[in-house]
């Protein structure tokens, strides 16, 4: 065998192994691709099953919020009128202090009166008994 015979075997043997290795790679790309279609295959309905539970939730997030403005509309009346029941036992609380404050006034101004009234009651008293003590006096004279 000769020199260049051997070198044609040399490549000959070269190319069996790279052929050999490419469909080695090959098969292992291929099993890859196929995994990666499958995978995306399940992703695609796994998207597809959620975006149609998202619309479901969204259309019943619609007829909540929908309700809700209902409610809202038919409640509103009585928190307006709970405001004004609270406007309206904040001015009788007002009033009843201002009540009060003018009853301890005038209290103090009638115990004044009722003080002045006993002074003179008692003024009085001693002025008749001095006028019958002058006036018996007077007779006995």
């Amino acid at each position: 065998m000769g020199l260049g015979q051997i070198a044609l075997l040399i490549i000959a043997i070269a190319f069996v192994v790279l052929v050999v290795f490419l469909v080695q790679f090959i098969n292992k790309l291929s099993k890859t691709v196929d995994e990666v279609t499958k995978s995306v295959n399940l992703l695609t309905t796994d998207a597809n099953l959620l975006s149609s539970q998202a619309d479901q939730i969204l259309a019943k997030t619609s007829v909540l919020l929908d309700d809700v403005n209902e409610k809202m509309v038919t409640i509103d009346p009585v928190f307006h009128t709970a405001a004004d029941l609270s406007n309206s036992v904040s001015n009788v609380n007002e009033s009843g202090q201002n009540f009060v404050s003018r009853f301890k006034t005038e209290s103090s101004n009638i115990g004044k009166a009722s003080s002045i009234i006993t002074v003179g009651r008692a003024t009085s008293k001693l002025l008749k008994n001095n006028k019958r003590k002058n006036n018996k006096n007077k007779k006995e004279q």
